[in-house]
């Protein structure tokens, strides 16, 4: 009778967990989401990440000095502050029809 070889035991699999500068996974994801979304490069979204953007915050209240921290070129913030406000503008026109409805 031929011997055959042992199968071997179970390994350990080790997942590599993706890391961000701040650890907080889901807020990239959520970023990266709302500018794909708005036909938004990954140029900005990584301005939007640097500056600690939440879908939600209020773009309008940034300060020139913190689109240069960010690394934003003028024509950039102009595109993320445009689909910032159409996305505004969306909203209130959602809440208002769930609110007519």
């Amino acid at each position: 009778m031929p011997l055959t070889p042992a199968l071997p035991g179970p390994t350990t699999i080790h997942q590599i967990e993706p890391s961000t500068p701040n650890g907080n996974i889901g807020m990239v994801d959520a970023v990266a989401a709302w500018c794909h979304q708005h036909k938004l490069g990954d140029e900005e979204s990584q301005c939007l990440q640097k500056l600690g953007f939440k879908v939600g915050d209020d773009l309008d209240e940034l300060t020139d000095k913190m689109w240069k921290f960010a690394g934003a070129l003028s024509l950039c913030c102009m595109w993320i502050l445009r689909a910032y406000r159409l996305s505004k503008d969306v909203s209130v026109v959602l809440q208002s029809s769930a609110q007519d409805g």
